[in-house]
């Protein structure tokens, strides 16, 4: 699977961890390598669908946010 990335410079990617508090809030489009995610895919057709337009990174994926804002949406 392919997918763009862009590289951050040093001092964003400074910044960007700082923010973040050096954890796992750090959004996965901020990663330029990762070596935390297993993101082997499965052999089944819609797993393969799946990893061809979802975020599969661990910690700090567009699909999370997503989550986040709609949970909040609806519990206020």
């Amino acid at each position: 699977m392919v997918e763009p990335i862009r590289e951050l410079s040093k001092e964003a990617r400074i910044s960007r961890l700082e923010d973040a508090g050096f954890n796992f809030s750090l959004s996965s489009s901020d990663v330029f390598i990762d070596l935390l995610t297993d993101s082997a895919q499965g052999d089944e057709p819609s797993s393969v669908a799946a990893l061809m337009s979802g975020d599969e990174s661990y910690a700090g994926s567009s699909s999370f946010y997503r989550l986040e804002t709609a949970v909040k949406d609806i519990t206020g």
